[in-house]
């Protein structure tokens, strides 16, 4: 589970209270800011995280670069594609969407591998970008910051709990 020596019952209370921490400061900040602060990738990422912190995806370094390998890759897909400045339409997908969002995937895993940073909700991710739900550079920016809230969150609620979270790169194996 997350931790060798932690029961079921203290993972679940350490999950739970976790993730209503982070989406109410999450929440708020998006509501005070009216800027996407939560999205759907955003859930995986907490889980990981909480229940699982020692796993190489729930490094601060893998989250972060993963989140930012997905925004990235979306978006050159979405130039490359010129569907840039297209409204997203999740009920017709056009040839050239679908385009975008297979480079967008193989793009992100690509490079996700290839530098040592795998995390898996990143693809979610690139799907939200290369679908154009959220796709200006502020919206990238805005993005980044709520990963990062979620990453700085997470660390101190897994210190709080005495679990060794790392601090950037994954543990040892």
């Amino acid at each position: 589970m997350g931790a060798p020596s932690d029961s079921r019952g203290a993972v679940i209370w350490r999950v739970v209270a976790g993730t209503a921490i982070t989406t109410t400061i999450l929440g708020l900040a998006a509501a005070g800011l009216a800027e996407p602060l939560i999205f759907p990738s955003l859930g995986p990422t907490i889980f990981l995280l909480l229940f699982l912190p020692l796993n190489v995806m729930s490094a601060p370094r893998n989250v972060i670069a993963g989140h930012g390998i997905g925004m990235a890759s979306g978006y050159l897909a979405l130039v490359l594609f010129g569907l840039l400045w297209t409204p997203p339409d999740l009920f017709d997908l056009s040839l050239t969407r679908v385009g975008a969002i297979v480079f967008a995937l193989c793009l992100a895993f690509t490079l996700m591998i290839w530098w040592g940073v795998p995390h898996a909700p990143a693809a979610a991710t690139a799907l939200i970008v290369a679908l154009g739900i959220l796709r200006t550079p502020l919206d990238l920016a805005v993005m980044m910051s709520a990963v990062v809230t979620v990453v700085l969150c997470s660390f101190a609620v897994n210190r709080i709990a005495r679990i060794p979270a790392p601090v950037w790169s994954p543990p040892k194996a």
